[in-house]
């Protein structure tokens, strides 16, 4: 099941499971409006030597740092954000 990083404002990005691979979503915001977010693959080698695509939606500019610290923790090593 592919995941999607989700960086939405100023919030801890979060990981979303999906069924199928999506181009767009969805996201309600606090406001109870609904916005769609497109979603992009971003591709990259981490600091293991291994390469990956990632998908990622955003509402505002995210580094290829801060997605590929949340990708090491919410996909890569997810137990590590149950600790701290």
């Amino acid at each position: 099941m592919p995941s999607i990083l989700l960086f939405i404002e100023d919030h801890a990005p979060r990981r979303l499971e999906i069924s199928e691979f999506r181009t767009r979503i969805s996201y309600l915001y606090p406001d109870n409006v609904a916005r769609e977010l497109p979603v992009k693959v971003i591709f990259g080698t981490f600091l293991d030597g291994k390469g990956s695509a990632v998908l990622v939606a955003a509402d505002r500019l995210v580094t290829r740092d801060e997605i590929a610290r949340a990708h090491r923790r919410l996909i890569a090593w997810p137990d590590l954000a149950k600790t701290g």
